[in-house]
């Protein structure tokens, strides 16, 4: 119920609104579930909002914008040539609920030997999973759900991605959320 008494009733669907570098707001599309991709332009800075809608189409209130959101054009995306460098881009969806991809990138030449890990870390920095990463060269993902290495679910929280490879070491964030 809202401050002058309206009740809402539960979302049966989401609109997913972008923002792209300040100027106007476009609808980018209507998903059933609380998981959606969304494609975004590298050069630019987008922000995100999404809002409820209910079985009668009456829209919820819109969520607060994101964060800006930035995907460097210089770096190579999945789908491009094999990275020069190791490479470790965004898990999505973030938030997640209950699982999130993460793609990261082995160099050209890595090969057998080439001493790669993919470790999933607490905010207070315990090592919580520890996943296993190809070593060949080029983009490869794979999906968390969220549990440690006994299997246990974990709590709502931000969590720590930390990829190495021959040395270098990349890291990102990523919120759970239940």
């Amino acid at each position: 119920m809202d401050e002058g008494g309206n009740i809402y009733s539960p979302a049966v669907e989401y609109m997913i609104y972008r923002q792209r570098d300040g100027g106007q707001i476009q609808l980018v599309k209507t998903v059933k579930d609380t998981m959606a991709t969304v494609s975004l332009e590298p050069g630019f800075t987008h922000r995100i909002r999404v809002c409820g809608v209910d079985e009668r189409r009456r829209m919820g209130l819109f969520s607060e914008w994101s964060d800006d959101l930035y995907i460097d054009p210089d770096i190579p995306q999945i789908g491009d040539q094999v990275p020069i460098i190791p490479g470790l881009q965004p898990s999505y969806p973030n938030p997640f609920n209950p699982e999130t991809t993460i793609v990261y990138g082995v160099p050209e030449g890595a090969g057998a030997g080439t001493n790669v890990s993919l470790e999933i870390y607490n905010v207070v920095g315990h090592r919580i999973r520890t996943l296993q990463p190809v070593g060949e060269p080029g983009w490869h993902s794979v999906k968390w759900n969220g549990t440690d290495d006994a299997g246990h679910v974990q709590p709502t929280g931000q969590y720590i991605v930390r990829f190495a490879c021959n040395g270098q070491v990349r890291t990102t964030k990523m919120m759970m959320v239940k």
